[in-house]
């Protein structure tokens, strides 16, 4: 029967609360491997995020480390009126600077499933992936937290309509590409590129593009991908 560690010593820090989320991932990793029993890392992980969940944050975190429940609410109506991605990269900073289960705490707070979804899938890839929370502008996931992801379908012309041609079609590419390139100003905060993508449905023929924004340039992309393609149906 598989054994769970016990904290011998109450949380001061962030990385002390990692330190031994991971660590517990990796001992149960071994000790299924000693027991010839497969495991998966992300599992694993998940299940680990869930049981810190459920351990009251006094017996797990240092006193000089714990929120008193008064800050916790105020962080939270805090993040109340912002939109669900700056309220998770705001859920990040507070991982970075008040702790793991104090940001679970906050989480709590909004009963918002949607969210605490999202702040789950979060920490179990921190955990997992043993990459580093610091968030510097540089930081692949602050820029990730700051672009929007559209869905866009271009109808099919209308039969009385006439067809662009190929010339038309690169020519209409080309002026929203340079319109694009205010995007790539190093002097703005935040992500300074965009990103295409180009599918097909799995039972289908349609095709269906993908773009991701930076948010700063929403505005801006909406305006010129409707400007030359004007029949366009795009979707956040």
């Amino acid at each position: 029967m598989e054994t769970r560690s016990t904290v011998r010593e109450k949380f001061k820090t962030p990385e002390a609360e990692l330190d031994f989320l991971r660590a517990e991932v990796e001992r149960r990793e071994r000790v299924l491997k000693e027991n010839g029993v497969e495991s998966s890392r992300e599992r694993l992980a998940q299940e680990e995020v869930k049981r810190y969940r459920e351990v009251p944050a006094e017996t797990v975190l240092h006193e000089a480390h714990h929120l008193p429940e008064e800050q916790t609410e105020s962080l939270a109506l805090g993040l109340s009126p912002e939109s669900h991605d700056q309220q998770m990269l705001e859920l990040i900073q507070i991982i970075r600077t008040k702790g793991i289960k104090n940001a679970m705490a906050v989480v709590a707070r909004f009963r918002n499933p949607h969210l605490d979804d999202d702040f789950e899938k979060f920490l179990v890839q921190l955990v997992k992936a043993g990459f580093d929370i610091g968030l510097g502008k540089k930081n692949y996931l602050f820029r990730a937290l700051q672009m929007t992801l559209y869905e866009i379908n271009l109808p099919e012309a209308a039969k009385e309509d006439k067809p662009k041609t190929l010339k038309e079609l690169l020519s209409s590419m080309e002026q929203f590409y340079a319109g694009m390139l205010s995007v790539a100003d190093e002097k703005i905060t935040g992500p300074n590129y965009f990103t295409l993508e180009l599918a097909v449905e799995n039972k289908g023929s349609e095709f269906i593009f993908y773009a991701a924004v930076p948010d700063s340039k929403k505005n801006l992309f909406e305006k010129k991908l409707l400007f030359i393609f004007n029949n366009a149906k795009i979707a956040e």
